[in-house]
């Protein structure tokens, strides 16, 4: 028997007809045997909705199992992450600014209209990224194909920086990830890109002299847009804890009236078209190429 606070008491059958998890499983866990878990978090979820745990009472759930934050990176619950990607598409097709949500490796997921509008990010032109640049914020910033870092008109080297300086501090947890060295050695070796690579070298050296905290979430940008209008914003971040770790959305929050009128054209162009997925999420969808190898050796790379 299975039993939880307020919520009465389950037989172990019921509970796994509710579930959909072998009765041997539950009693294994009733029993307290430690990583017997192949099934991985999916059950384990199933399980927790079963019993109505909240989110809070899901995490000691978990713990009480022994399921580790490592865990929680390598076996995502596809149907939990396709609905938290939908709550982030709710919340960027409300918002009437420019806007885009990131994760701790600061690929993009996902981009509401009006932040494509602001770079210019015609359908045909989002085909050919997709095809040929990483849908990476870092990359974005940095690429000569892009043209974003050209764009900034005041302390431009300080931007560079600052964003690469965020990249480090976010992606921290997984610096010891295959996908992390992969991305980060997409940078700092980039044969593609001569302008990129050299931009990344320059901005990291610049991040990692800085004074460890110096660097804040804000960023007032200056730029001339593709259309030749000049934009004065602040790049606001709000951060979202999820079970697969943090997600950054990314504000442009106006300066001054005339980026005010700028942004507000953008958001009536917005209202009929939905934000648009760029970079699989959560890290055990993410994609290495199969013919990637790591300059270091000691790295696994998944097949």
């Amino acid at each position: 028997m299975t039993a939880f606070p307020m919520r009465g008491v389950l037989s172990r059958r019921a509970l796994a007809l509710l579930s959909n998890v072998p009765e041997s499983t539950i009693r294994r866990i009733e029993q307290g045997s430690q990583r017997m878990f192949p099934m991985g978090l999916p059950r384990l979820k199933a399980i927790a909705r079963a019993l109505g745990m909240n989110d809070e009472e899901t995490e000691v759930f978990l713990s009480l199992v022994s399921f580790s934050e490592t865990d929680l990176r390598h076996q995502s619950d596809p149907h939990e992450a396709e609905l938290i990607l939908k709550e982030v598409e709710r919340r960027l097709t409300s918002i009437a600014l420019p806007a885009f949500v990131g994760d701790e490796f600061l690929d993009v997921l996902v981009a509401n209209s009006a932040a494509l509008q602001l770079y210019q990010f015609t359908p045909e032109r989002l085909a050919h990224l997709r095809d040929t640049v990483l849908p990476n914020a870092v990359y974005f910033i940095l690429s000569s194909q892009m043209g974003f870092a050209s764009m900034i008109r005041e302390k431009g080297q300080d931007m560079l920086a600052a964003n690469i300086r965020l990249f480090l501090r976010s992606s921290l947890p997984y610096q010891d990830e295959c996908y992390w060295r992969y991305l980060f050695e997409s940078l700092l070796y980039n044969e593609q890109d001569p302008i990129l690579r050299r931009r990344f070298e320059v901005s990291l050296a610049q991040a990692r002299r800085a004074a460890a905290g110096s660097g804040n979430f804000e960023r007032r940008y200056r730029m001339r847009l593709p259309s030749g209008e000049e934009a004065h914003f602040w790049a606001l971040v709000v951060d979202q804890r999820t079970p697969y770790g943090t997600l950054f959305y990314i504000f442009y929050i106006p300066a001054d009236a005339a980026t005010t009128e700028i942004f507000a054209r953008f958001s009536e162009k917005s209202t009929h078209f939905a934000p648009v997925r760029l970079a699989p999420w959560p890290l055990d969808r993410k994609i290495i190429p199969p013919d990637w190898t790591p300059r270091d050796p000691r790295i696994r790379v998944p097949r």
